[in-house]
């Protein structure tokens, strides 16, 4: 799981696979599921599907450290500036203290595959109900919205300042959430990442080479929204059906 320095270079698969946006070389790097990245780059949080354990990797030391047993837990997240990682399980949002080992539900009612996005603080996140964008504070537990919206899901940029989501098949809008400027993409897409420094989206669009396996075979369209340019990098023949940036 060693890359080179440059924080935006490469797409993590959410497998066992790491793509390398500069010349899509792909190799395998471990058999645990990839989750998330702290923000520094150092540790990775993977799921051992065997143990349902969730696992931290430390890239510098090469050490794996069990964190707590969760049966099939859905997006987990590290917590910025917190000891904590959060996870989806039974509809409820769990927050895990890793210094107590104790765990608390702050959300109830929620779809496993919605998305949850952490402010940089660790004080208030994110997340989306009933076609809702909601932010809620961890300490009061009040609940403000944001932006309502006619899709099924959202994804924010890491500083919680840009969403992004599916208009239609054939449309991806970007929006401001401070200034509410917006920009529409148009073009199939599937997948889609904000980099990690928020000033790129990556759009997994699904291969036309091979439509019997449109899935698993696709190209990577890399777009600087704030600039309104795209710049596509192609992936040929690349078997996965998720990514992040690393």
């Amino acid at each position: 799981m060693i890359f080179d320095n440059d924080p935006c270079s490469h797409i993590l698969s959410k497998g066992t696979f790491a793509v390398s946006l500069k010349d899509g070389y792909s190799k395998q790097i471990s058999s645990y599921t990839f989750l998330d990245m702290s923000g520094d780059g150092k540790r990775s949080l993977v799921f051992d599907g065997v143990d349902n354990m969730i696992k931290e990797f430390d890239r510098n030391k090469n050490i794996l450290t069990n964190i707590v047993w969760v049966s099939k837990p859905d997006y987990v997240k590290y917590v910025p500036e917190k000891n904590e990682i959060s996870f989806i399980k039974d509809k409820k949002l769990i927050l895990f203290d890793r210094s107590t080992q104790t765990s608390k539900p702050i959300l109830d009612d929620i779809d496993g595959y919605s998305t949850i996005s952490w402010d940089k603080d660790g004080n208030s996140l994110l997340f989306f109900k009933h076609h809702n964008i909601n932010r809620i504070n961890i300490e009061s537990g009040v609940i403000s919205l944001i932006l309502q919206i006619e899709a099924n899901d959202f994804i924010s940029s890491s500083d919680n300042k840009y969403v992004a989501y599916h208009i239609d098949r054939e449309q991806l809008l970007i929006k401001d959430l401070e200034t509410h400027d917006q920009w529409k993409y148009k073009g199939n897409s599937s997948i889609i990442r904000f980099s990690p420094d928020g000033n790129y989206l990556a759009i997994l669009r699904s291969s036309t080479a091979l439509s019997h396996f449109p899935s698993k075979l696709g190209e990577i369209v890399v777009v600087d929204y704030k600039r309104k340019k795209v710049s596509p990098r192609i992936l040929e023949e690349i078997d996965f059906i998720n990514f992040m940036w690393e």
